[in-house]
């Protein structure tokens, strides 16, 4: 009975063992993963020679567990034979038994597989970091920089300059462009009518609302609001930069429900809301 107890506790203590080395050996290839993913260059490379050692550790407490279990099924007790670990006992001391030199080639080949692990993590890092570069600067993103530089100033879109043949259109634009940069889309855009028609042309157009431009008397600025509205669903806005509010083409204008302005802040205002 004693006998038998003696053998389950040395197959119990083999498997411990044996789960111990594989949780060290886990352990070991984790932190050099980790490390080399996540920790500075020189970190990682410095805390390997520990992870390879510790690896070795566990490799040498598996091959013992195996051993203890092996020794506890056939019966021979620890004074009878002690359970042989490659790593603590010496990886050539004794290595005549088939077994012992199974553990040595696996021990070996693991060893090695450990060294090409981190190189492989890292080369595959940097190769994956520089391909994404590359194909950012394809697409036209910002450019390839070093690592841990910042990234340069963005400069401001340059200003541009529209040119119209009808009075104060292109000043106007300009301005609106300089205060609200990519919102001007077209200057005097010819609009027609589903039978091919001209309808109007839209003086400045921009994403959410259609100006329509009109200086001295501004006649007939109306008759543009009304023609205007039916040719687009965006905001139609008038405005009179030699007019004046109680002007009765202004007045008129606003009484049909159109938004007429006759100053440039006035204007530039009311586009900030819209």
């Amino acid at each position: 009975m004693a006998r038998f107890r003696d053998r389950a506790r040395r197959i119990g203590r083999g498997l411990l063992r044996a789960v111990t080395g594989i949780a060290i050996g886990v352990a070991a290839i984790a932190t050099v993963v980790v490390l080399v993913k996540t920790a500075p260059l020189l970190l990682a490379l410095a805390a390997v020679p520990f992870s390879y050692s510790l690896f070795a550790v566990g490799v040498g407490e598996f091959a013992e567990g195996i051993h203890d279990i092996e020794l506890g099924i056939r019966g021979i007790s620890d004074e009878e034979q002690r359970a042989h670990n490659p790593i603590r006992d010496g990886w050539f001391d004794g290595c005549h038994q088939t077994r012992d030199r199974f553990v040595l080639y696996n021990l070996t080949t693991s060893i090695v597989l450990a060294n090409i692990l981190p190189v492989a993590v890292y080369g595959a890092s940097a190769l994956k970091a520089k391909m994404e570069a590359k194909l950012n600067q394809l697409r036209g993103n910002a450019p390839l920089r070093p690592t841990g530089q910042p990234p340069p100033p963005v400069q401001p879109p340059r200003p541009r300059v529209f040119t119209s043949d009808d009075p104060q259109v292109g000043e106007t634009a300009t301005a609106i462009d300089a205060r609200f940069p990519g919102r001007v889309t077209d200057v005097n855009r010819i609009i027609f009518r589903p039978d091919g028609s001209r309808l109007t042309d839209f003086d400045i157009e921009m994403d959410t609302v259609v100006i329509q431009v009109k200086t001295r008397t501004a006649k007939r600025l109306l008759a543009q609001l009304r023609e205007t509205a039916t040719g687009t669903d965006r905001i139609v806005v008038g405005f009179a930069p030699d007019r004046h509010d109680n002007s009765a083409v202004v007045r008129g204008a606003r009484a049909a429900g159109f938004h007429v302005f006759t100053t440039l802040e006035d204007l530039l205002d009311f586009l900030a809301r819209h």
